[in-house]
This record gives C-alpha cells, sequence and structure tokens, in this order.
C-alpha cells in the first residue's frame, strides 16, 4: 500500500539512521490484511537502511540472519515489547469486603472446565486500571495447566437484558503480568482491555459479578478433586508504561515505535492491549504521532519524559 512508501520516505528524509521498534510483537512468519504473507524481516528489507527491529532482526542488524533462534536475543526482544504496562503502586484491598468462598465447578465442555467465583456484590472498578488476582492452587493439574499456559482469566459483568458478559484474559505474556511461585498464583489483568475481541468479551467494568478460570485440558478426570482459593484481590488506580522496558529501548537508541495495524487475526487479541499501551505513552508525553493512516501509525520517542 502506499502508506508503507510515504512513510519510508519520510523516515529516508530526516537527518541520520532512525532506528524504529515494530509493535505489535511478530513471530518469523506473519500474514498481513493487505496480502502480504511470509518472513518478518519484509520490514527490515523494505525500510532499509533505516532498522525496523522485529524479532528476526533486533541483533547485528547489519548481518541479517534470524535473531529469533538466539536465545539472549530472543529473551531482549521479549523485554522491549512485552509488559509494558504495569500497575501503579496505589493499590486496595479487596479482601475482607468480598465474598471470595463460593466457588463452584462446572464441566463446560469436553477441552476445558471452569472455576467461577461470584462475587456477594456487584463492583464498579471504571475508575481503576489494574486488577490483581492471588490465588493459592490445590492439585498438580491446575498447576501445570497454569505452567503450561492452558489457562484462561475471565471477568465478568452483569448486563440486566442480555446476561452475563465475560472478557477473557489469555495467559500471554504481552497483556498479562502473571507468576507462579509453588502453589501460589499472581496475575495482574488490565481492566477493561481483555485479550479476546469477541463482542461478548467487552464486559461493563461498572458492573462486575465475579471471576472465571478456565482451565483447557483433554483430561479432565484429576480436576474432580482439585481446587483453587482466591487469596486476594488488589485494585491498582492507576497504570504506566514499564520504565524498564522504556529503558531498553533507550539502550537501542531506538527513535520511534511503528505500529503496524494489519496484522491477520493471529494477532487481534494483542490490539486491545497495544491501543492502550499507545494511548497511556501519549498520555505520559512518552510517545508522540508523527504519522496516522489506516494501516500504519509512527510515534516518535521523548526520552525527555522519562525520570
Amino acid at each position: 500500500p502506499n502508506q508503507y512508501f510515504e512513510l519510508k520516505n519520510q523516515l529516508s528524509n530526516r537527518e541520520g539512521i532512525q532506528k524504529t521498534l515494530l509493535l505489535p510483537p511478530t513471530t518469523t512468519y506473519e500474514q498481513l490484511s493487505w496480502g502480504y504473507q511470509g518472513s518478518n524481516l519484509f520490514f527490515r528489507n523494505f525500510f532499509s537502511p533505516n532498522p525496523v527491529y522485529t524479532i528476526d532482526s533486533i541483533g547485528n542488524y547489519e548481518f541479517g540472519g534470524y535473531s529469533s533462534f538466539n536465545l539472549n536475543l530472543k529473551d531482549q526482544y521479549d523485554k522491549m515489547t512485552k509488559n509494558l504496562i504495569i500497575p501503579a503502586p496505589s493499590i486496595e484491598s479487596l479482601k475482607g469486603s468480598i465474598n471470595f468462598s463460593s466457588i463452584r465447578t462446572s464441566n463446560s465442555n469436553s477441552n476445558y472446565f471452569e472455576i467461577k467465583i461470584p462475587f456477594n456484590q456487584i463492583l464498579n472498578l471504571e475508575n481503576y486500571s489494574f486488577l490483581t488476582v492471588q490465588v493459592k492452587l490445590e492439585g498438580i493439574f491446575l498447576n501445570k495447566s497454569i505452567s503450561d499456559g492452558d489457562f484462561w482469566l475471565g471477568i465478568s459483568s452483569i448486563s440486566e437484558n442480555k446476561g452475563e458478559f465475560i472478557g477473557w484474559y489469555i495467559l500471554n505474556p504481552n497483556t498479562v503480568i502473571y507468576s507462579l511461585v509453588g502453589n501460589y498464583f499472581n496475575a495482574s489483568l488490565v481492566l477493561g482491555y481483555p485479550d479476546k475481541p469477541w463482542n461478548s468479551s467487552f464486559y461493563n467494568s461498572s458492573k462486575i459479578s465475579g471471576l472465571y478460570f478456565r482451565f483447557i485440558n483433554e483430561s479432565l478426570n484429576s480436576s474432580k478433586t482439585e481446587n483453587l482459593t482466591v487469596l486476594d484481590l488488589i485494585l491498582h488506580k492507576d497504570s504506566a508504561l514499564s520504565t524498564e522496558v522504556v529503558s531498553l529501548w533507550k539502550s537501542y537508541n531506538l527513535s520511534y515505535i511503528l505500529y503496524d495495524k494489519s496484522f491477520q487475526s493471529d494477532f487481534y487479541e494483542d490490539y486491545n492491549y497495544f491501543n492502550k499501551s499507545i494511548d497511556l505513552g501519549i498520555k505520559e508525553g512518552l510517545l508522540s504521532q508523527n504519522y496516522d493512516s489506516s494501516y500504519l501509525d509512527l510515534y516518535k520517542i521523548n526520552y525527555s519524559k522519562t525520570s
């Protein structure tokens, strides 16, 4: 599309080499809505001599190759492109005000089961940015499911006319900050930005009614004897772009963020989260938009706004 040529010319007309990071983060193979299918090195080759960093062009950029096969470089790329948003320190615990004891298990179909935690009151969380869930797991199956990524976490809301809506958060390092230590699991969810963009996933943040834990596995025999206990729910009023991530951008001398909105369905679940990240960067003054189109946006990184 012409927008790619326009943006290439804009970068080429600026003084010096403009190092740019592509978001959302890619895999080696990609499919774009305007017809391209192939390696993510398309961005490297098309925008040359200005570097555009992807999973396969972050290290030894000038020499090409697939840097995703280098575990150290892949780790650097993951740190540059994931968990961009972090909860701010100000917190409010719901322990003591919400009843966590009503837990039930239901077999929904042959591939997964759910543990539902209905709240004893409807919560209005519109003015909060993050919800941190702390649970204790009882049994090997639940622990292994979370370790393997066979797990979704849902926030539900009640609609008077349309029943229950559930926003599903995939255990996706792009969009969920989580940790699993022994039998204790913590996850911080960006409120209002579930991973799956189904209509039914856009829950009402002012009428939160409970949580869902969905475990995906074909063999569920052991699940009947296992359980989880919610230890606490913690609300975070504010969020911020991760200073650790921004510092890593600075160490690579990145000048811009290239935001490509044409990735096909496998990437759709990331767009809600990265839209939130971009909006937050603009609000903090860290990002300023230099180019806007239906396929591509370009944002200048203003490191002077970081402490």
